[in-house]
């Protein structure tokens, strides 16, 4: 019994010092969900895109110590280019250089856990995320033994998984008792590209920065 009396008298000072903070947050950043090859005669080169991440979260903070989670919606979005090389009998025949856009819709939840000391925090955690729509379009050209045609496509649905998690590390700054400037980086475990084996490898890399809203608060 009087362990469990002192056990008491410890959790009580530490629990009146617990916050339950909820706020909504929007992140413009970066991302590129493609990696760059060459096989044979052809060569693509994977680029940066625009990308944003915005939804609701929630922080339970005790002292300096924090766990939280968010609910949120992310569009990832890539521009790569595709080269392509047709050599005969030694003879280059042809060429086909193509751009593709692609865009990705998830709905993610990421848990975390971090530490802040007065107005900077970092936290550290694993995000996990399901697919809720993707498309593409390509436009190029197309040349082939003196033959030339453009190209002009799109995709409704990409070949990839419908899934994707990984780790993601956050800095924050509170600029008050309400707002915070969020610095976020993602790098997903999944290949999510189908299309398997080949040189495809498709793993989302995302850096974001934006501001978090602290709407409502309660011990």
């Amino acid at each position: 019994m009087k362990r469990v009396f002192t056990l008491i008298t410890l959790l009580i000072p530490f629990s009146s010092f617990a916050q339950n903070q909820f706020g909504i947050s929007i992140n413009p950043g970066i991302s590129m969900p493609t990696k760059s090859f060459t096989a044979g005669r052809t060569t693509f080169d994977a680029g940066i895109a625009p990308s944003l991440s915005a939804g609701l979260w929630y922080k339970h903070q005790v002292g300096g110590f924090q766990f939280g989670t968010r609910i949120m919606f992310n569009q990832i979005e890539s521009k790569d280019k595709l080269s392509t090389i047709f050599i005969e009998n030694g003879r280059q025949t042809g060429i086909s250089n193509t751009r593709f856009e692609l865009h990705m819709l998830y709905f993610s939840i990421p848990i975390c856990f971090g530490w802040q000391k007065e107005n900077y925090g970092i936290t550290a955690g694993f995000r996990s995320s399901l697919l809720l729509s993707s498309s593409a379009t390509e436009l190029g050209h197309y040349y082939y033994n003196g033959n030339y045609s453009k190209i002009e496509n799109e995709y409704d649905i990409l070949e990839i998984h419908n899934y994707d998690y990984g780790p993601e590390i956050s800095f924050t700054y509170s600029l008050n008792d309400q707002f915070e400037f969020d610095f976020t980086a993602y790098h997903g475990l999944v290949n999510i590209s189908t299309q398997v084996p080949s040189p495809w490898i498709w793993r989302i890399k995302q850096a974001t920065i934006g501001i978090k809203y602290l709407f409502y608060s309660k011990p």
